[in-house]
């Protein structure tokens, strides 16, 4: 459209006026809605701040001043005043368990990961009592603390058994590594006296006896878990929605869900066939590994990942079991555990095989797979940068962006090599600052290994890709919050200040590094840089306002940041005051 010829231009306030002119100015472009009088952070590092955006159609038409953004406003243009907010692209959550997660949060039995087992009996016996079931009658939840796996005289089947005798119950640990199950949930799983251990897990059985005391370790509890009746993709698709309001609350646009399965993937192209998905999804497709073997034929499910692709899911990724957990003696480290009757003096943990490891990560990356390869010891994370160091000999640099998840435990000589080979360092779950599962991994790891964790100021200035997820619904993640994590990355010091000192604090990085890891990077991980991820022109305009600008406050004030209003591609997702969807 034309500009009308006038003698000057004056801008005042928000609106600029035409001196000498018969007719105001047309927009060169008219914008669906511009944003004005914001601290607008871009993750751009040309313009990192500005004062406006326009929209337009989804995409960001424009990025600069307020006097500028007037040249997008047309008659049915909304002008939305930010009066200073600050506003920011929006964040990647790029660990989490976003589909299991709802399913046990909409029909699990819940209950604080601190409860004692008498508090946990109570919590299964009001399940029982107000009929909520799983589904075909099975009472299932979590997330009990691990530690109570040492206590096997107070924390047992017979537990459950007294307020669930006829109803099996099956409730998860905190890591989602372990369980415990009643009588009835044993027997209808078949976990019986002659049942033999799985490879790399425990069935544990009662003192002096070979009678199952309740609680599965690893495989043993993967397998058990395998069993458990499901929702249909309905029910699972409608627990998803309901719970992705709570995410988009958090300021969260997109996510990583790091295992996902055929049961689960229906589920995702259920919502997003119907517009009803309001997250950019990248899809981790399980691998068969011998912590969790769900699919058969892994190389034929990698191949057939377009069946589940849409229009905010993106199933090119894969997630592999490389080891277990610290709380369960099965994560693989380069140093013995603290010995114990149960295994030894030099006992290191399970890990699969290596070079096994090696030729999956050749086979993947030549079939342009992602693989988020789940190293929760120091001698898992030396073989999945081994393994991509074989891909990358085998195939050249294919630019995959591979992760190392749960970068909690490296080795000196191994953080270079994240920077060297492009792998990215996955910081999950939310434990970089005093909490007392710290104090529960240092009875299994000595040598000062816990002070050590989530070197992550290395990692990033060796050049690492960083990213971070929640590892919701898991240890220490009650609530899929980032702003807890952000904050704890920058302070390295529990944001409540419930556990008083700091963790590992040189390892503490600046607020700007942090959010790129929250932002660009997220969406980089999920192979959608190109079109999210920074508010620049062209992008889709994914978008949150804040109620605090994050530069100026304390530090310690980060944890309490609210999101006023989240905008995916455009679309109004969450307003706080209303705390609803748009319909």
């Amino acid at each position: 459209m034309q500009v009308k010829p006038c003698v000057a231009l004056v801008a005042t306030g928000l609106l600029l006026f035409c001196i000498g002119c018969a007719q105001s100015i047309d927009p060169i472009e008219a914008a669906d809605a511009v944003y004005l009088n914001g601290r607008i952070y871009t993750l751009n590092s040309e313009t990192p701040w500005s004062e406006a955006v326009a929209i337009k159609d989804g995409r960001i038409l424009f990025v600069g001043s307020n006097a500028d953004a007037q040249t997008f406003v047309g008659q049915n243009t909304e002008r939305v005043d930010l009066r200073g907010k600050m506003a920011m692209p929006g964040l990647y959550d790029s660990h989490i368990h976003f589909l299991q997660g709802s399913e046990e949060t909409v029909y699990g039995c819940r209950f604080s990961e601190s409860a004692t087992p008498d508090e946990i009996a109570a919590a299964v016996q009001r399940c029982v009592a107000d009929g909520v079931q799983h589904t075909n009658g099975w009472i299932v939840g979590g997330n009990f603390d691990s530690s109570l796996l040492l206590q096997p005289d107070k924390f047992n089947r017979a537990v459950l058994d007294a307020v669930a005798p006829d109803v099996p119950v099956f409730l998860w640990n905190n890591s989602h590594h372990d369980a415990i199950a009643n009588s009835t949930a044993l027997a209808a799983l078949g976990i019986l006296a002659d049942t033999p251990d799985p490879e790399d897990g425990r069935i544990v059985r009662e003192s002096g006896s070979r009678e199952p005391n309740g609680v599965l370790i690893e495989k043993a509890a993967f397998d058990a878990g395998a069993e458990l009746p499901r929702v249909s993709t309905e029910q699972l698709a409608a627990a998803a929605e309901s719970v992705q309001a709570n995410l988009n609350r958090f300021g969260i646009v997109g996510l990583k869900d790091a295992g996902t399965t055929p049961h689960i993937l229906d589920a995702y192209k259920y919502l997003d066939d119907r517009d009803r998905l309001k997250l950019r999804v990248g899809a981790a497709l399980v691998w068969q590994s011998t912590f969790l073997g769900a699919i058969d034929d892994p190389k034929g499910f990698v191949q057939e990942r377009d069946r589940y692709r849409g229009q905010r899911v993106n199933t090119d990724f894969v997630k592999i079991f490389l080891d277990g957990a610290p709380p369960g003696k099965t994560a693989a480290f380069l140093d013995p555990y603290v010995a114990d009757e149960l295994t030894g003096e030099d006992f290191r943990g399970q890990m699969i095989d290596s070079e096994q490891l090696k030729q999956d990560l050749i086979w993947l990356d030549g079939e342009g797979v992602t693989v988020k390869m789940h190293a929760a010891g120091d001698a898992s994370v030396r073989a999945a940068l081994d393994a991509v160091a074989a891909a990358r000999a085998a195939n050249g640099n294919s630019g995959l962006l591979h992760e190392v998840s749960h970068a909690s435990f490296i080795a000196d000589s191994d953080l270079a090599r994240f920077g060297e080979l492009g792998v990215a360092a996955e910081f999950s779950p939310v434990i970089w600052h005093p909490h007392p599962v710290l104090d529960y991994l240092a009875k299994f790891l000595d040598g000062g290994r816990v002070d050590r964790m989530w070197p992550i100021r290395d990692l990033v200035e060796g050049g690492a890709v960083g990213i971070a997820g929640s590892d919701w619904p898991t240890v220490g993640a009650a609530q899929p919050n980032p702003w807890w994590a952000i904050e704890a990355m920058v302070t390295r010091r529990h944001p409540t200040g419930q556990f008083p000192g700091e963790q590992n604090p040189t390892q503490a990085i600046p607020l700007d590094e942090v959010l790129k890891i929250y932002t660009i990077n997220g969406a980089r991980a999920i192979r959608a840089e190109d079109e999210s991820g920074s508010i620049e022109v062209g992008k889709a305009a994914d978008i949150i306002v804040l109620d605090r600008n994050l530069f100026d406050i304390d530090p310690d004030d980060i944890s309490e940041t609210q999101v006023l209003t989240v905008l995916l591609d455009g679309e109004l997702v969450y307003k706080q005051d209303t705390g609803e969807q748009p319909q």
